[in-house]
């Protein structure tokens, strides 16, 4: 566990060998951190530990992490937008030369964009933010870490879904949109990729970005999902809102 001199890099269980197979979570340690990432081991806020990196967009990397303190799984998100800035040694995020107003005003963005998310935890169906916090010249978010998988794979494992198992799905995810976007808080990355299907058996809306890393026009790194980004975030001057996500 936590205390133990090897960890598994993924889900921070035991190791034997510093370099082996997770036995619980199959992960291959032997692989190495994104070349963006934090290290491996780096303690954030005195006890959030970064595991490996498991996904990574315009506006930045989500790691899997471990809380020392509560003992538990969490995800670790960093705002590091690799289009406007750049790694130190130390690890600090330092924006380019001329893009320093971009990047306070886009930080400064991730920041209330997880404050809006950590205000509807009691939502069931959108992953909890535990913690926010700046550090490195950055900003962090910590999300509760949910056992899931994509509704991509449940859907290819389980086969085509009926009306009543859809609507059971779905109508509570529509639900917390409507609540999401009275608050000012647009996803704009909802696919079959960002909705995950949990253990408990519902749906949860991951993956939260700023606006700007999910339309095309802005200094990030665009990311829009295939067959499910709006026509609008394909127009820099259109309005994206909660018809976008609906």
């Amino acid at each position: 566990m936590a205390g133990h001199k090897l960890q598994c890099k993924n889900c921070f269980s035991a190791l034997e060998l510093p370099n082996g197979i997770c036995p619980v979570c199959g992960w291959d340690n032997k692989k190495s951190q994104i070349h963006e990432g934090l290290e491996y081991g780096t303690v954030l806020n005195a006890h959030y530990q970064v595991g490996r990196a498991k996904s990574m967009n315009g506006e930045g990397i989500t790691y899997a992490g471990f809380d020392t303190t509560t003992k538990k799984m969490v995800d670790i998100r960093e705002f590091y937008p690799v289009s406007i800035a750049a790694r130190q040694e130390d690890g600090c995020i330092l924006a380019q030369q001329g893009k320093e107003n971009d990047y306070e005003e886009y930080l400064e963005k991730f920041v209330e964009m997880s404050k809006n998310v950590s205000r509807i935890r009691e939502v069931t169906v959108v992953v909890s933010i535990l913690d926010i916090f700046e550090e490195n010249y950055t900003a962090y978010a910590i999300y509760e870490y949910v056992p899931s998988v994509t509704l991509r794979r449940y859907v290819e494992n389980k086969g085509v879904l009926s009306w009543n198992e859809a609507n059971n799905l779905f109508m509570p995810v529509l639900t917390a949109l409507g609540l999401m976007n009275s608050l000012g808080l647009h996803h704009l990355g909802l696919s079959p990729e960002t909705v995950r299907f949990t253990t408990e058996g519902n749906l949860l809306i991951t993956a939260f970005s700023i606006e700007e890393a999910r339309r095309v026009g802005t200094s990030l790194i665009e990311e829009l999902h295939a067959g499910s980004a709006a026509i609008e975030q394909y127009e820099p001057d259109a309005v994206c809102g909660e018809i976008t996500d609906v």
